[in-house]
């Protein structure tokens, strides 16, 4: 009877260090697939400013020069509308390259990129969304600074877009011995239970990449929330784990 006990006992621990081996596969899984995408979104947004925006910037100055030489008439309204064309194919550019990787997050850091991302996103959205960082910014190590800015869109787009939020407060700071992320809506809020399908319906980055990609950082996430009553989601990491050694 003993040796059947331990033996159970035995089988019991086996298959806990297998599951948790699992599980820290899979968190390292997930937190490379991120950096992976964030590499491609990058080299791509890189592209489009280097290339297809200067491109259509310089056409688009061209045009706009020939229009004061008052050409013929008709020739004036064909060249009006190529002018307003490609006005247009900038602006798709410029959004499409911010969709990809913002270009701020590694030319100034990731507090001026969440400046920019909320100002983006308020023009685009019509809503009021503040950002409040630290001053002077904070030297987070690569994979925290692309880990907290993923996190923050995901959470501002799922504000905007599913819980139609008007007011939208993004706060970023140190906090003891961690960085702390807050985003907080007047949303129409939900049910932090549901959370695991009704935080990304669409897809995205999703709370589960957010939540395994925090939790490989060993920081944890927070969600506080109730239908119509908004939604506050905190995501705090220990200094240790994302802080550039000086």
């Amino acid at each position: 009877m003993c040796l059947l006990v331990r033996a159970q006992t035995t089988a019991h621990q086996q298959a806990t260090e297998q599951l948790l081996a699992y599980q820290t596969q899979l968190q390292a899984l997930v937190s490379e697939l991120a950096l992976a995408e964030e590499q491609e979104r990058r080299r791509i947004a890189i592209g489009l400013h280097d290339d297809v925006g200067q491109c259509l910037a310089v056409a688009q100055i061209t045009i706009g020069e020939y229009l004061t030489s008052e050409p013929v008439e008709a020739r004036r309204q064909t060249l009006d509308k190529i002018h307003g064309l490609l006005e247009h194919v900038i602006r798709i550019t410029r959004a499409l390259t911010f969709e990809l990787s913002s270009p701020v997050l590694y030319e100034l850091g990731l507090e001026a990129a969440l400046q920019s991302l909320g100002e983006w996103m308020a023009a685009q959205h019509g809503i009021d969304i503040r950002v409040d960082a630290d001053s002077p910014p904070i030297p987070l190590v690569a994979e925290a600074r692309t880990l907290l800015f993923r996190v923050s869109r995901e959470l501002l787009v799922n504000a905007v877009k599913h819980l139609q939020a008007h007011h939208v407060h993004v706060s970023l700071g140190k906090v003891g011995s961690h960085v702390r992320l807050t985003v907080q809506d007047d949303g129409s809020g939900f049910d932090p239970s549901e959370a695991g399908t009704r935080i990304s319906p669409t897809g995205g980055f999703g709370l589960f990449s957010v939540r395994e990609n925090v939790t490989r950082m060993a920081g944890c996430l927070q969600i506080v929330s109730a239908p119509g009553a908004g939604t506050e989601v905190t995501v705090s990491v220990p200094l240790a784990c994302c802080i550039r050694p000086s």
